[in-house]
Parts: structure tokens; sequence; C-alpha cells
């Protein structure tokens, strides 16, 4: 299970998205749950995605993260690691809701 939030920046003239996430995702190792964070830099051409980032565990080891994905609103995605007591390929799915900032300050862009 994992949750994330992404900052990012999207123009429907110009894909694709560029967005800086950061992220919790708790796995299970021997009927105990674990969890890390990780930060990543995707890049998202709106039907599909590539993102690379660092892992960081409680105890601040870190490591690699690759993750790519294919949809549109919730997303078929494939990510890799290279350490910890996780599965080194994962698949999942995501739900994505985009929420544009002028939706949350009010402001109109203007064109």
């Amino acid at each position: 299970m994992s949750a994330q939030v992404t900052f990012g920046y999207f123009d429907y003239a110009i894909p694709p998205a560029i967005g800086v996430t950061t992220g919790l995702r708790w796995y299970k190792v021997q009927n105990k749950w674990e969890k890390y964070r990780y930060n990543d830099l995707q890049i998202w051409a709106v039907f599909l995605g590539i993102g690379f980032g660092q892992m960081h565990d409680k105890d601040g080891n870190k490591s690699f993260r690759f993750k790519t994905g294919v949809g549109f609103f919730g997303y078929l995605t494939y990510d890799y690691t290279t350490s910890f007591d996780i599965a080194k390929h994962n698949i999942g799915f995501i739900g994505v809701l985009p929420l544009p900032l002028f939706l949350l300050t009010g402001n109109m862009p203007m064109h």
C-alpha cells in the first residue's frame, strides 16, 4: 500500500507533465508491517510515464527507485527497487486525482 503527492506542471498545449513526488509505502515482512518513504522525479505524457527517485527506510538507508505506468486517471504501474526487504519488481494500480492550482486558489488562468 502506498500514498503519494505529486507537485507538477502540466500544459495541455505542451505535454508531458513534469512533477516531483513524495510518498510513503507500507509493506509486510514476516507478518510485520514496515514502511519507507520515497521521492521521485516523474515525467508523464498523459497516458504513460516514467519516474526515477530514491527510497529511504526508517534507519536512513537509501535505495534507487524506478517507476513506470500506463493509463488515465487510473494507472497500471511497475516499479523496481535495488534494496530493502521487499520484492525488487512490483506491479500495482494507482488512482489519480489532478487538482489544478486555479481550482484551489480561485484564480482562473488568463488566455
